[in-house]
């Protein structure tokens, strides 16, 4: 919801959840897609691939030891949602 009330020029503090993704001040900033891929800072990693692309640079490239470490916590963070989801349909 921010990126979305960021695009309509909304500029007032109020609480919300999710992330901006055009917020550059925030340096943990990430959005994961329904598939899985997910932008995180200045890359993005396609799942189905499971390239890394530098959207700074307009490269791809091997993940790095940390960017394993945070390709596998955007996973965990994408199951852990995906339960939820599943519990939530099984209670209505």
């Amino acid at each position: 919801m921010p990126t979305i009330v960021d695009l309509l020029g909304i500029k007032t503090e109020f609480y919300t959840t999710g992330n901006n993704i055009f917020d550059k001040t925030d340096k943990n900033n990430y959005v994961i897609f329904k598939d899985g891929s997910f932008v995180y800072n200045d890359f993005y990693y396609n799942r189905n691939s499971e390239d890394l692309y530098d959207l700074k640079h307009g490269i791809y490239f091997k993940p790095t030891k940390e960017d394993k470490k945070i390709i596998q916590k955007m996973k965990k963070i994408k199951e852990a949602n995906d339960s939820y989801i599943l519990i939530r349909n099984k209670l209505k």
